[in-house]
């Protein structure tokens, strides 16, 4: 299910590589259904870490036409930056096209935490589709901005303040495998060209001590979208059983300018109480140098019409 929690492009790919590969209901109506029929929903998701890292979003997907989509989105994450909590807005858009044996997307995401902390990601995605086996290819821009102090100062409240700006694309494949109608193992991968500058000027206040902030580490998945990645890579799988269906997902990610990788494990379970209710359970645990290991769990719910 797509999510717009920055809405990366490798995830919205395979999310709709498996929209476009349902078999059409051909012998419950003459009529067959049109390719963005499930794209009709809304959904709320809650995730939480042992750091007390929370985000909540959610998102509304209409269809438009027969092969076309869009979707908004819009939410709130808490994060712990330098022992100080901070709030983020995040809005999201996306629109999308599904053809025959084919499929692209374009999504924006902006996170705002006012004065101190800027950031807007777009992401586009191209898939190509056959019978069992699909692949594409995934493009990304970041641009943010962060401002805090640095420090303290030798004259009394002159605290140094620092600017960063972080900007650069980002490339990247996309693939699954249809081992069996109910078995699928999908991959990604994405490297990322991200320069950094900085600028210090005299004391005009701040926002908290920055530190690094636009390429610190994540603690969690739930924090992930903000950490200045150099490299990432995601292996999953997915077994469906009946209507439910669980997941199992490895990510590895090299956090610019940080010691070590950054390695997740997450496990994802959709069961369907009705036809048209969805509730998605996660748990998991993310482990890096910086951090330690830290576990996360959240909750997604999607109601389709």
């Amino acid at each position: 299910m797509t999510r717009l929690q920055r809405l990366p492009a490798g995830s919205l790919a395979c999310c709709l590589a498996l929209l476009a590969c349902r078999p059409a209901l051909a012998e419950e109506s003459r009529d067959t259904p049109p390719a963005n029929a499930g794209m009709r929903y809304v959904e709320a998701n809650v995730q939480r870490d042992a750091r007390h890292n929370t985000a909540a979003l959610g998102v509304l997907s209409l269809p438009v036409g027969e092969r076309g989509w869009v979707q908004f989105g819009s939410g709130q994450t808490r994060l712990d930056v330098a022992g100080a909590a901070r709030r983020v807005s995040v809005f999201s858009a996306a629109t999308g096209f599904i053809g025959d044996g084919w499929n692209a997307s374009l999504a924006a995401n902006r996170r705002n935490g006012g004065d101190a902390w800027r950031q807007t990601d777009w992401d586009a995605s191209v898939t190509w589709l056959g019978e069992r086996v699909g692949v594409g290819v995934d493009g990304h821009h970041r641009d943010a901005h962060g401002q805090g102090t640095t420090g303290t100062s030798l004259v009394p409240g002159d605290v140094p303040v620092e600017q960063q700006h972080l900007k650069g694309p980002g490339f990247g494949l996309h693939g699954h495998v249809h081992v069996t109608p109910a078995w699928r193992i999908y991959a990604s991968g994405m490297h990322y060209g991200y320069k950094l500058s900085t600028q210090q000027g005299g004391g005009s206040g701040g926002t908290g001590l920055l530190a690094g902030a636009l390429q610190r580490a994540s603690a969690s998945v739930v924090s992930r979208d903000e950490a200045a990645l150099s490299r990432s890579f995601k292996l999953g799988s997915r077994h469906q059983i009946g209507t439910a269906s669980v997941s199992a997902e490895v990510l590895v990610d090299k956090v610019q300018d940080e010691p070590g990788t950054v390695r997740t494990l997450q496990f994802t379970a959709a069961v369907e109480p009705t036809p048209r209710w969805t509730v998605m359970p996660t748990l998991g645990q993310t482990h890096g140098k910086t951090h330690g290991g830290v576990l996360f769990g959240g909750i997604g719910v999607t109601h389709a019409w």
